[in-house]
């Protein structure tokens, strides 16, 4: 029987052909929207955590503030976003969500609980529940362990 640390270490090696081939099925289903991937992210973010400020959602998408003012800057060219004035801070603005945006990103995430649910028909639920558990974990320990700088810049640390 194989130790555990080995055990684990060849899950986490999963880690990243599975994040490079999800990035990819994204990329391909928001094509047609004229975003990209991060720029979806940010959507979502907007969508499911409400109105932000530019480094709020830096934050919580663990990407650098100069980042996510680019993808809002284009996701307000194109209509989805729209700033408001921030009552807590004179010089910044908050994102929200414009009708198309929300519209749009609903449709996104409509038609990827579809293919979700397509992937999650021959799992368990508890097989669902412990590869989210597992992976929950494994993201805040590790992140507790190097955290990310504010200025550190991963494979989504830019606007493609």
């Amino acid at each position: 029987m194989e130790r555990r640390d080995v055990v684990l270490y060849k899950g986490i090696a999963l880690v990243r052909p599975l994040h490079r081939h999800v990035y990819r099925l994204v990329e391909q289903s928001v094509a047609e929207y004229g975003i990209t991937v991060a720029m979806r992210a940010v959507l979502e973010r907007l969508h499911r955590g409400g109105s932000a400020a530019v480094p709020t959602i830096g934050r919580d998408l663990a990407l650098p503030r100069q980042v996510i003012q680019r993808l809002v800057d284009g996701l307000a060219e194109r209509g989805l976003v729209e700033r408001v004035e921030n009552p807590a801070h004179r010089r910044s603005t908050i994102q929200r969500l414009t009708r198309k945006g929300s519209t749009l990103i609903k449709r996104v995430l409509e038609r990827e609980a579809e293919d979700l649910r397509t992937l999650a028909a021959p799992l368990s639920t508890a097989d669902i529940a412990t590869f989210r558990d597992v992976m929950r974990y494994l993201t805040e320990e590790i992140a507790r362990r190097a955290p990310l700088d504010s200025e550190t810049r991963g494979p989504e640390g830019h606007d493609s």
